[in-house]
């Protein structure tokens, strides 16, 4: 199958580079997938969520940078307004431990934690912001100060705990220069090119992403929320379903499989289709789905968000950049994770072939009923 040239981000050049580290926040959430994703496909009606953060070492100053915070253990010490939203969207929820718990048992204090970064407000990112000192800074994204820093309880509809916000010094991102890198509004967080906070709208008010600089040409993109399930993401022109046989290490279902078996099932309307299936051809290269516009759909803006994957597109075609999202599981199959490998880092990703292991990990959870 033709493939289009993939593109190159441009990014500043610079010698500078981060550390980073996967952690496993053991938030394992069940939900219904139309809240993210359209059209429904019947093989597919529920998400099951493992949630990641990162945690990034700036090596020149030695300050370290945990990127969200998974869920808080004790759920039934949210605001009301939040665990009200869970019983009601939420089929199942689980939180094994907290990310202070995670660090500690990985050697390292949560007083040794610079600062915080909440990619957005919702409970499975932020974690128990208490459990780090004050000498923590929790960095967060625009607008966040005028619409959260009245809490809980003295906004009874508060979703996050005014305790909390009022415990540590906060940090907004604003954006306010014209720096961009691909499509998105950029801030060089340290001043020195290592690591840049991205503004990916459509999800949350204030939505962050992150790029890491690994090496001087290669980095890995911390998409946050942006996307949850990679079917919305792949396939595309630049990466289509091309091989007659997808191989045991990108699906480990069954030893081999007909790429067909998926393209079979691909109900996206394209346009010019007359049917409501895609043809084979067209179906390798479209992605599976779109973000959702159904009325439970979690995405603040969808039409936003939906761009904002469009313009990760072009990120995830660059052969010198990973992509990871927060709830992206088949990462648990491809990296290490500082949980059980707490010195295990992600830096050597191109090297080792992360990107390509995990490409089409999101396929299993596609299988045809009819297998």
């Amino acid at each position: 199958m033709h493939t289009s040239r993939p593109p190159r981000i441009e990014i500043p050049p610079s010698s500078s580079t981060v550390r980073v580290r996967a952690i496993d926040t053991t938030t394992n959430i069940i939900c219904h997938s139309r809240a993210f994703l359209e059209p429904e496909i019947q093989t597919h009606p529920h998400l099951n969520l493992k949630t990641f953060c990162f945690l990034i070492d700036h090596l020149e100053s030695g300050k370290k940078v945990l990127f969200d915070a998974g869920a808080r253990v004790d759920l039934e010490n949210l605001p009301p307004k939040v665990r009200d939203g869970i019983a009601g969207k939420v089929k199942s929820v689980q939180v094994t431990s907290g990310v202070e718990d995670i660090l500690q048992s990985a050697g390292i204090s949560p007083a040794a934690i610079h600062t915080v970064v909440w990619s957005h407000w919702h409970w499975d990112h932020i974690g128990d912001i208490s459990k780090f000192p004050p000498t923590t800074t929790l960095v967060v994204g625009p607008s966040f100060r005028q619409e959260f820093t009245v809490g809980w309880p003295e906004d009874p509809d508060g979703v996050l705990r005014t305790s909390d916000l009022s415990s540590h010094s906060i940090r907004e991102i604003s954006f306010e220069s014209s720096f961009q890198i691909g499509d998105f509004k950029a801030h060089d967080f340290f001043g020195d090119g290592s690591f840049y906070l991205l503004s990916l709208p459509g999800h949350a008010i204030g939505h962050l992403g992150a790029l890491c600089r690994t090496s001087p040409e290669t980095f890995i993109l911390l998409g946050a929320d942006a996307c949850h399930f990679l079917g919305a993401m792949r396939p595309t022109t630049h990466h289509p379903l091309s091989d007659e046989f997808l191989e045991p290490a990108q699906l480990r279902k069954v030893s081999s499989c007909l790429c067909s078996l998926f393209t079979r099932s691909h109900s996206r309307t394209a346009p010019g289709e007359e049917s409501e299936n895609m043809s084979d051809e067209l179906a390798r290269r479209t992605p599976f789905y779109g973000i959702s516009r159904h009325p439970d759909s979690v995405f603040m803006a969808p039409d936003v968000a939906q761009r904002t994957v469009q313009s990760l597109q072009a990120f995830d075609a660059d052969q010198n950049m990973f992509l990871c999202f927060a709830h992206d599981g088949g990462l648990a199959h491809v990296v290490p994770l500082l949980n059980n490998e707490p010195d295990a880092d992600l830096n050597s990703w191109k090297s080792l072939g992360y990107k390509q292991a995990g490409m089409w990990q999101f396929l299993e959870d596609l299988w045809p009923s009819s297998i």
